[in-house]
C-alpha cells in the first residue's frame, strides 16, 4: 500500500499547534510561578525573614536566570543582609543582560553610594539622570557624591537641582550648604582676643577671603594684625598671606600651598614664611597627609620680645569612615634656629556618632607625647642679682626663653564632640579634651658651687602631674543664605600656661 503524501501537512500543522500550545502552557506556567514567587518574596521580606527571601530567588534565578523583577529583588535583599559582594554580582549580572534598563542601575548605585564607592556610583548615576531628570532622591545622591569625590561645581548643580524638586530633605540641604561655601566667593571679617597666664593679651582684627575656580585653582587670602602686650611689651605683628588649593579627584590627592609675609613693629623686621601640605588616600577610608611650614612662633613672652620664626614638619595617618571611627596618629616636628627641636607623636580616636532628637554625640581617646633635644629653661634674673637678694629657702624663678622645650612630657585624655543642629540656621559645636592621666619631668633651677668656689646656677627636673585642658564652643547662625555669623570660645590648659580665647566674625558668599 502505497503512502499518501497528502496527509503529511496536515500532521505537521498539528504539530505546530501541538507545540505552540506547550509552549503556551510552559509560559502561563512560569509567569504564574514568577507571580507565586515575588508574591511570597515581598511577603517574607515584610516579615523581616530576608534568609528565606534569599534562598527563594535564589532558587528562581537559578533555574530561570535573567529575570528581572527577581533579580533586582534578590540583589536589594542581598543588600539588606550586607552580602555586598554578592549582590554587586548580581547587579553585574542584571546589567548585562538587561542594559537598557535604568531602575536596576539606580539602585545599584544606592548601594554603591552606602560603601562609599563614589565613582562607579557616580557614572551609574549620571547615566540614570540623563533620562529621568526630575528624581530628587538621583540628584541628591549624585550631587553627595560629586562632593565626595571633589567635583564641587557639579555637586552644586545636582544638589541645587534636588532641592529644587524637594526642598524639604535635611540631608540634601546641609550638603548643599556646605558645598555652597566652598564654590562662590567669599569674604570674611572677624577678632579675636585672647589672655593667658603668663599675663600675655592678644589682640587680632582678620579679613579673610576666596574664590574657587576650579580643582587647580582654589586662591584665598588672609591679612591680619596681631597685637601682643604686657606690663613691659607692646608690639603688632602684620601677617599676609595667599594659599592655592588643589585637588586630583580620580586619583585621592589633595594639596594646599601658601606664601606670605610678617612685618613686626617696632622691630622694624621681615620675615618670609611659607607652608606646604598634601593628602594622598590610600584605601576607601584610609589616607597620608605630610606638610612642612616656616611660621613665626609666638608661645611665649620671650618670642614676642624677640620674633623668630621656626621650620615645622609632620605626617600623619588616618581612618575616617562615614558614620565610624575616627582614627589618626602622626608626629610632628619643630626646628628652631638654635639647632634645637621638640618632637611630638600623638594618636586619638573618635566612636561613631550617637543620634537623638537635634544632638549628635562622639566619644574618643588621645595620646600626646613630646620631648625636646635640649631644654631652655633658665632664670628670671642674673646670677649676680639672685646671690645679692638670696633669701634661705627661697626657690630661683625661671622662664621658657625664647620657646618651651617639654621633657618627657605625655598625656592621656578622654575626648568628647556634641554637634547641637537647631532647625536649617543653627549649629552649635562643643567639644571637650581632659586628661586624666599626664606627667611632665618639671625643671627646677638650684644654686651650685663650682671646684673653684664660684656659683652657678644648675637645672635639674622631677616628674610632675598635670590635667591638661582643651575645651570650647563653636556657634554659627545663618543670618541669610549668604551670610554666617560666628562666635567662638576655647580654654586651653597645658602643662605650662593656660588661655583663654574669643573670637567672632561675619562671613559674607556672593
Amino acid at each position: 500500500m502505497k503512502p499518501n503524501y497528502n496527509t503529511f501537512p496536515k500532521l505537521k500543522f498539528l504539530l505546530i499547534v501541538v507545540v505552540f500550545f506547550i509552549q503556551a502552557s510552559f509560559v502561563v506556567a512560569q509567569q504564574s510561578l514568577l507571580e507565586t514567587t515575588l508574591s511570597k518574596a515581598n511577603k517574607l521580606r515584610d516579615e523581616g525573614d530576608f534568609g528565606q527571601t534569599a534562598r527563594l530567588l535564589s532558587d528562581f534565578n537559578n533555574k530561570y536566570p535573567g529575570n528581572i523583577w527577581v533579580m533586582r529583588l534578590y540583589a536589594e535583599t542581598l543588600y539588606w543582609m550586607h552580602e555586598y559582594d554578592m549582590a554587586a554580582t548580581i547587579y553585574e549580572d542584571a546589567m548585562r543582560m538587561h542594559p537598557d534598563n535604568l531602575d536596576v542601575k539606580y539602585e545599584y548605585a544606592i548601594m554603591l553610594f552606602d560603601k562609599g564607592n563614589y565613582e562607579y556610583s557616580q557614572r551609574l548615576l549620571d547615566v540614570y539622570t540623563s533620562e529621568y531628570d526630575s528624581v530628587a532622591g538621583a540628584e541628591s545622591l549624585l550631587g553627595i557624591s560629586n562632593y565626595y569625590i571633589g567635583d564641587f561645581v557639579d555637586a552644586e548643580r545636582h544638589l541645587k537641582k534636588s532641592l529644587f524638586i524637594e526642598p524639604n530633605d535635611k540631608r540634601t540641604r546641609e550638603v548643599y550648604s556646605e558645598v555652597r561655601q566652598i564654590v562662590r566667593p567669599w569674604l570674611k571679617i572677624d577678632g579675636s582676643y585672647m589672655y593667658d597666664s603668663q599675663l600675655l593679651r592678644q589682640i587680632t582684627p582678620r579679613i579673610e577671603g576666596g574664590f574657587y575656580k576650579s580643582h587647580f585653582l582654589n586662591l584665598s587670602f588672609l591679612l591680619s594684625g596681631r597685637n601682643f602686650s604686657t606690663d613691659s611689651i607692646n608690639t603688632t605683628f602684620i601677617d599676609f598671606r595667599l594659599q592655592n588649593s588643589f585637588i586630583l579627584p580620580k586619583a585621592g590627592f589633595s594639596a594646599k600651598v601658601s606664601a606670605g609675609l610678617f612685618s613686626f613693629t617696632p622691630y622694624d623686621q621681615t620675615e618670609f614664611t611659607w607652608s606646604v601640605s598634601v593628602k594622598q588616600k590610600i584605601a576607601k577610608w584610609a589616607s597620608l597627609s605630610a606638610g612642612a611650614e616656616k611660621s613665626l612662633y609666638t608661645y611665649t613672652v620671650a618670642s614676642i620680645a624677640k620674633p623668630f620664626t621656626r621650620n615645622l614638619y609632620n605626617f600623619s595617618a588616618e581612618w575616617d569612615k562615614n558614620n565610624g571611627w575616627n582614627i589618626k596618629t602622626g608626629y610632628i616636628g619643630e626646628f628652631f634656629p638654635d639647632s634645637n627641636n621638640v618632637q611630638t607623636f600623638y594618636a586619638w580616636a573618635l566612636s561613631p556618632s550617637i543620634k537623638f532628637s537635634v544632638f549628635e554625640l562622639k566619644f574618643g581617646y588621645a595620646f600626646n607625647y613630646a620631648n625636646s633635644k635640649e631644654n631652655r629653661y633658665i632664670a628670671e634674673g642674673s646670677l649676680d642679682h639672685i646671690v645679692g637678694n638670696w633669701v634661705d629657702g627661697q626657690s630661683i624663678k625661671g622662664v621658657y626663653d625664647p620657646y618651651f622645650t617639654p621633657k618627657d612630657q605625655f598625656s592621656n585624655s578622654v575626648l568628647a564632640n556634641l554637634d547641637i543642629k537647631q532647625g536649617k540656621k543653627t549649629d552649635i559645636k562643643l567639644y571637650a579634651s581632659v586628661g586624666f592621666y599626664a606627667r611632665a619631668m618639671n625643671p627646677y633651677l638650684y644654686l651650685n658651687k663650682k671646684n673653684s668656689g664660684k656659683l652657678e646656677i644648675r637645672r635639674d627636673f622631677y616628674q610632675e602631674s598635670f590635667t591638661p585642658l582643651d575645651m570650647g564652643i563653636n556657634f554659627n547662625y545663618n543670618l541669610s543664605n549668604n551670610t554666617v555669623l560666628s562666635a567662638n570660645y576655647r580654654y586651653l590648659q597645658t602643662f605650662y600656661f593656660n588661655s583663654n580665647d574669643f573670637n567672632i566674625g561675619l562671613k559674607i558668599f556672593f
